[in-house]
């Protein structure tokens, strides 16, 4: 048993860590309904492999073995309290990958500003809908701690961290072999904290699998509809008295004149 569990732990952490191949196909000019959003996000490979990971680790009866195995022999981390704080760690070092992508995104700081904005709410859309799955289904974690096991939290944020931060990469400046390569640490980071919450005994695989797929396709799918070519996001901020003012403008078509 010990052979096999370590060979699909193996499998799962290539399953989540996919990095160049996740890019997709770059988005047409022009507004993007949330129709096709939602089939282009559902298409791409960071959300469909997870996905189809977990369906097969619950076919296949692995959940509770694997999450046994990995509590037990803390493979990468050495301990599960080691896990624990590495899990809060490599979520933390995506979600600077992803705000650092963002400001390589080509535009004045207007638009750098919008993309940030538009990044950070795909993470939090993306732990809303986590946080509803977990009311809906009630899992009890592996370590009888509560019953919010799936998905999981840390995975779906940290995966939606790295896809948005992907995205940007596409839209820089960037040499191919740094968008690349940045892109697979991003990715790196997100599959290193899905396993870490394994390995600490607070999520089965499948919760950190499904938790992959949805943050991908959360961030995939606000790309998608609200970013890319021909279209803008951009954030204002005034000093007014009193306090600030925040405006955010959304632009679709030909970009205005600058």
């Amino acid at each position: 048993m010990t052979a096999r569990a370590g060979r699909i732990a193996a499998a799962l952490i290539a399953a989540c860590g996919l990095s160049c191949a996740t890019a997709g196909a770059p988005r047409p000019d022009g507004p993007t309904s949330w129709g096709a959003a939602l089939r282009r996000a559902a298409r791409d490979r960071g959300t469909w492999v997870p996905a189809a990971g977990a369906a097969l680790v619950a076919a296949g009866g692995w959940d509770a073995r694997i999450s046994r195995w990995a509590t037990r022999k803390a493979p990468l981390f050495g301990s599960p309290a080691r896990a624990s704080r590495w899990s809060d760690r490599l979520r933390g070092a995506a979600h600077l990958g992803m705000d650092a992508a963002a400001l390589a995104v080509p535009g004045s700081w207007r638009v750098k500003g919008g993309r940030l904005l538009l990044d950070h709410a795909a993470a939090v859309t993306a732990t809303s809908l986590t946080a509803g799955l977990k009311r809906a289904t009630r899992r009890r974690r592996p370590d009888g701690s509560d019953r919010e096991s799936f998905p999981s939290g840390h995975a779906s944020r940290a995966f939606a961290y790295a896809a948005a931060g992907r995205v940007d990469l596409e839209e820089s400046a960037l040499p191919p072999g740094w968008r690349c390569a940045l892109g697979a640490g991003l990715t790196a980071l997100a599959a290193g904290t899905a396993w870490a919450r394994v390995e600490a005994g607070v999520h089965f695989p499948t919760d950190v699998l499904a938790g992959a797929a949805l943050g991908n396709f959360t961030a995939r799918v606000m790309h998608e509809r609200f970013a890319g070519r021909g279209r803008e996001v951009s954030v204002a901020v005034d000093r007014r008295r009193g306090g600030w003012s925040v405006g955010v403008t959304l632009l679709w078509g030909a970009p205005p004149p600058r």
